[in-house]
Formats: structure tokens, sequence, C-alpha cells
């Protein structure tokens, strides 16, 4: 019976000292990029856990190395499609679709191009196709005529399903190694200050493949060779001629690897354990709300639209407005459970020479630049997770299930540096940006951690992506050293 007494007395203390001190949670605040919409930065994944402390001050530091892979990406429709697809196959004939007026005069000249000298030089092969082949290959002539709004012998509108030869599958590989860390610091009464970031080295590099019927034709793979496809092939599709139409196009579409900063989190939080009992007094559950507000600095600097396979290690360039907020119930000596959620707002800003298109079936890359002011739209999440707490001796396990959306993007073009006889105003298409700038991912999160010393923990983790739309499907393996006073 006494030691029954000692138990309660015990319990009622610890819960009344706990009611005074801040846990060690800090949320993975989304972010506004497709290629890695919600970064983890340690073993715990969204940490919303509540954690039991023996003192009011608190700081923990923790570095976590991470290597991070995707070859696929879910478009639109939820479909799984080669990374380089996510947005649509790459349309090479897109350069023609609603070309503007000076690129237009330039390539049909009678001269050699002056601009554009290899759109100069595909647009007269194209003009020329070898006849003796399957109508779809002999009709491009009339397709490429009446896109340029030239005379052609038969009008033909671009059809994206029958001249879907000239559409590539890009399948891109992408890795990122790097380093992850974050630092907390707490000050008793439930308030904390956090902050976390990271370096990456990333490499993305693209590999095409053009429709199977169509390779077969202008490779004679098959057996037979169709002058037609090889004319064009050779003429326009080819790699050779696609490097040097994006050299008109002052565009790279060479393979990119290197170094960057991630943006940063800077947050402050605010939490209150709430002691729940049964009947006979004892404590059977805390329940712990919690707040957050933080901003996203944009330590990475802008991605260069110039080079297409680039890609940014935040929010691209944008400072972000976070708030965070999590109910979680700890069982005592059992389990812990977290819901919770967040969003992140952004500021807008001016952008100058950004791809933006000029026709609805241009897809994969758009050839011609405006300056546009991007107002992104908000990204939220909902998160649900679980805690084992040393279900064997000062081992831990964790799990998340996280469903994260941003909602679509306000863009207005704001003026273009192509010549004045190009009327910006009616030829470039801001609505088809914005329909493509919304996406969703759902991803969950598990790992362990091992408590070496009280000061001293080794962990590990994985994320993967379960679905999602115009994401990339990236997979993450981290590794954290964790240290604490």
């Amino acid at each position: 019976m006494n030691i029954l007494k000692k138990q309660i007395v015990i319990k009622t203390l610890l819960v009344a000292l706990l009611v005074n001190l801040a846990d060690l949670s800090i949320f993975a605040t989304p972010l506004n990029n497709q290629k890695d919409p919600h970064p983890i930065y340690t073993p715990i994944g969204l940490d919303k856990f509540y954690t039991k402390r023996s003192g009011k001050i608190h700081v923990a530091l923790n570095l976590s190395p991470f290597y991070q892979h995707s070859g696929s990406a879910k478009n639109k429709d939820y479909v799984k499609v080669p990374a380089g697809d996510i947005k649509g196959q790459w349309d090479m004939f897109g350069v023609f679709l609603n070309a503007p007026e000076s690129v237009q005069a330039d390539i049909k000249s009678t001269g050699s191009g002056t601009k554009y000298p290899n759109l100069h030089t595909a647009t007269t092969a194209l003009y020329a196709i070898a006849t003796g082949g399957r109508t779809k290959y002999t009709e491009l002539t009339d397709v490429l005529k009446t896109a340029l709004n030239d005379t052609p012998g038969t009008s033909r509108p671009f059809d994206p399903d029958t001249y879907n030869y000239n559409y590539e599958s890009n399948k891109i590989n992408y890795e990122k190694l790097g380093l992850r860390g974050q630092l907390n610091f707490e000050i008793g009464a439930g308030i904390g200050l956090l902050t976390k970031g990271g370096v990456a080295d990333y490499r993305q590099g693209p590999k095409f493949d053009y429709e199977s019927v169509f390779a077969a034709d202008y490779s004679g793979s098959a057996g037979t060779t169709d002058p037609s496809a090889t004319s064009i092939y050779t003429g326009f599709l080819s790699s050779d001629m696609r490097d040097k139409i994006f050299k008109d196009l002052k565009m790279s579409i060479d393979s990119v690897r290197t170094t960057v900063l991630e943006d940063t989190l800077v947050q402050a939080y605010w939490q209150l354990p709430i002691k729940l009992k049964d009947k006979s007094g004892d404590t059977v559950v805390t329940m712990v709300p919690y707040l957050a507000v933080g901003a996203w600095l944009p330590t990475c600097q802008k991605r260069d639209t110039n080079r297409l396979f680039t890609m940014s290690g935040g929010n691209d360039s944008h400072y972000g407005l976070a708030a965070d907020f999590a109910l979680s119930f700890d069982f005592p000596e059992m389990v812990q459970a977290s819901i919770g959620g967040g969003l992140v707002g952004y500021d807008a800003k001016e952008l100058k020479n950004y791809p933006v298109p000029t026709h609805k079936y241009q897809s994969g890359f758009y050839p011609w630049k405006a300056n546009i002011k991007r107002d992104p739209g908000v990204t939220w999440y909902m998160n649900v997770s679980m805690k084992a707490p040393d279900f064997i001796k000062d081992l831990s396990a964790y799990f998340d299930f996280v469903y994260t959306q941003h909602e679509r993007d306000t863009i207005t073009v704001k003026g273009s540096d192509l010549p004045t006889t190009d009327d910006y105003k009616t030829l470039f298409l801001p609505q088809q940006l914005e329909e493509e700038s919304d996406w969703t991912s759902q991803q969950y999160n598990i790992g362990m951690d091992y408590r070496i010393t009280p000061h001293l923990v080794f962990g590990a983790g994985l994320q993967a992506q379960l679905t999602g739309k115009r994401v990339y499907r990236p997979t993450t393996i981290l590794g954290t050293v964790k240290l604490e006073f």
C-alpha cells in the first residue's frame, strides 16, 4: 500500500513539473517544392511527440546526413511517369506553336536566319520532308505551315494524338546527397525556439526516348525505313538538332550537378501539457496542444530557368510565413499519438525571362519567355503520427502519414524582352502555368533512434511517397547524431 501511495505521489509531482516544461517538437514544415515537398530532418519525422524533461532549459542539436533519389513522378492524373514527364512529355514541335511573330519572320526567311539559325534549318527541313512515308509524317509540312501562318497545301492544325512522334519521354535521374541540421532551444514555460536547414549536392540529367513506332520507322529497326520519318528525325528531332535548337532558345538541357544551400526555417513554438485523470486520480493520458509560427528564409539561390535541369533547394527564392498546430496524446508507458497540420503563405515576386506557354499543346518545356509576377498559393498539410517510446530499452520507433497540398499560384505577365512587334499581352498564356502549379503529395516517414547516453542519440529514418499529383516520387534515407543538454 505504501508503494502504491509513493507511485501516486511521484506521478502527481511529475505531471506538475511537466506542465512547466516544453518538449522537443520540431515540425517538418512543408515547402513549395515538387521535388521534395516535405523534407525531414531527423528520424522522428514530423517530430510532434511529447518528451518529458528533467529541467527547464534544454538544448538539442541534430546533424543528419541524407541521401535522396527519384526516377519517377506522379502527373496531373496521379499516374506514375518518368520524372521528366511530370507536366507532360516534351513536345519539340511546341517551338512552332503560336511562336512570336518576330521568330516566325526569322525562321521563315529566305536567308539562313539571324537570331534562330538552327530553328531556321529545322523549318527548312520540315518544309521539304521526303515523300513515300506514312501519311502522318508527310502531312507535317502542312501542319508546320499552318502553325507558322504560312500558305499550306492543306490547312492542318496540330493534333497531339496524330503527330505524337514529336513528343519525347524524359527519363530524368535525380539524386541528392547532403547534410541537414536543426537546433532547438527551450527556455521553459512551454516556449521554445528552433532553426533548421541544410546543404546538398544534387545531380539531375535527362534521357530522352521517342515513341516506339517512330523510333522503329526512322531507324529501320523493324526491318524497313520510312523515308519521311528519317527526314523528320535528321532535320528536326535528332539529339544533335535538339541541342542546337535549345541553343537558339538560349536554354541548356545539359545534366546539372551542383551544391546548394537549402532554405532555412526559423520558428517559435508554445505548448502546454494537460493531465487527464481517471476516477482514482491517476493520470491516464497527457494531452498536449501545440502552436508554432515561423518563417522560411530563401537561403537557397533562385533556380536558373535557362538551365532546365537546375532545381530549387527550397521555395524558389520566396519568403514563407509558416504556422503549425498539433494535439498530442501521451499514454504513460504505452504509445503516443499526434494529429496536426500547418500551412505556409508566400510573398509575391517578379521574375524576369521566365518560360511561359504560348499554346495549349506545349508541354515539357516552354520555349518563349516573359517577365512575370508570381504569387504562390498556400501550401498546407495534415498529419497522423505514432510513437513507441522505449519499446525496447532506450530504443524508440516513429511513424508519420502526411498529406500535403499546394494551392494554385496567381501569375501575371508584366512584359517581355521580345521585340515590340510581339504583343506579350495576347501571346502568353499565364493561366496555363497557373493550372499546372497546384500539386499534392502523400508520404510516410518511418524512423528509429537509440539513446547511447543521456546526452547522445543515434538514429535512422526513411521517407517515401504513397501517391500524389505533379510531384516527384523521392525516397530519402537519413541518419542522425543528436546531442542534447
